[in-house]
């Protein structure tokens, strides 16, 4: 499904664009609340002129937060991935990353071993391409298959370091990743792309680095930074679970919720309208790349 709307995106369908645009500033403008995802919508819903406007992100439960944040000791660091795999996401900069890293850990002689854990389904038609390119990775990567999303905080607890990288696209440069917000819920550090909020969030919360998702040295340098430097992983841990708990996991995002639609249901229940009738309208927007 995915994989047909991103041609679509990337051929005439993208001409649609304004008339898109349009509809949905005339149909948001006639809500009594709009919800968006990320600071980019509220700033373009503002744009519209919305009033009623708040941010709740796509965040996990605090029940995903370990009750300490596992710490990187050990000979081998594992770098991972969680998400579907398919062409032209961010899997081949990865891999060539990886390959790099390798090389520089041969280089210096010993000391950690790295490990990529990657975990999602391969498109059909990409797994081809993919199996060649993990060949020569060996026994040095893991690739598990689909998962549940219960699964998150399992999965999670394998890795040292969480690799959130989508390439700037029209589709995807203003997402916010979700598996930013379960990565720093689980605890782990995220290396990330300049996408959505992911490089604000990040400096903020002071538990990941942003990289330039199209140059593989630089993944790979962010990658060794956080490995090698003393302490600098596990205090990025520390960091990545303070921060959701204080502000990035749903028992934040509830109170806003409920409120708002508290305010929504206290003028109908001071003056109902006629039985059946609702004059009530709500919005939710989570849409991709530059709608």
């Amino acid at each position: 499904m995915r994989a047909g709307v991103l041609r679509l995106w990337k051929g005439g369908a993208r001409a649609l664009l304004p008339l898109v645009n349009a509809i949905e500033r005339a149909v948001s403008r006639r809500a009594d609340q709009v919800f968006v995802h990320n600071t980019f919508q509220v700033r373009k819903f503002e744009g519209y002129g919305i009033a009623h406007l708040a941010q709740v992100g796509s965040y996990p439960n605090r029940s995903m937060i370990p009750a300490a944040p596992a710490g990187s000791g050990g000979e081998r660091f594992v770098i991972g991935r969680l998400g579907t795999i398919y062409e032209d996401n961010g899997i081949e900069e990865i891999l060539e990353a990886y390959r790099l890293l390798l090389e520089r850990e041969r280089a210096r002689g010993g000391g950690r071993r790295f490990h990529l854990y990657l975990a999602g389904r391969v498109f059909e038609r990409y797994a081809p391409t993919f199996a060649r390119l993990v060949e020569p990775l060996g026994d040095r990567l893991t690739v598990e298959g689909s998962f549940d999303a219960f699964d998150m905080a399992r999965l999670y607890a394998r890795l040292d370091l969480s690799l959130v990288l989508a390439r700037r696209t029209p589709w995807f440069r203003n997402i916010t990743p979700t598996k930013l917000f379960d990565s720093m819920a689980c605890g782990v550090p995220v290396v990330g792309s300049d996408i959505g909020d992911v490089k604000e969030i990040l400096a903020a919360s002071q538990c990941g680095l942003t990289v330039d998702e199209r140059d593989p040295a630089s993944i790979c340098e962010a990658i060794e930074k956080v490995a090698l430097t003393p302490g600098m992983r596990d205090g990025m841990a520390r960091s990545a679970v303070r921060a959701a708990h204080d502000r990035y996991t749903w028992e934040v995002g509830e109170p806003v919720f409920v409120a708002q639609y508290a305010r929504l249901a206290a003028p109908a229940a001071a003056a109902p309208e006629a039985p059946g009738a609702d004059t009530r309208n709500v919005a939710f927007h989570r849409s991709p790349g530059s709608l």
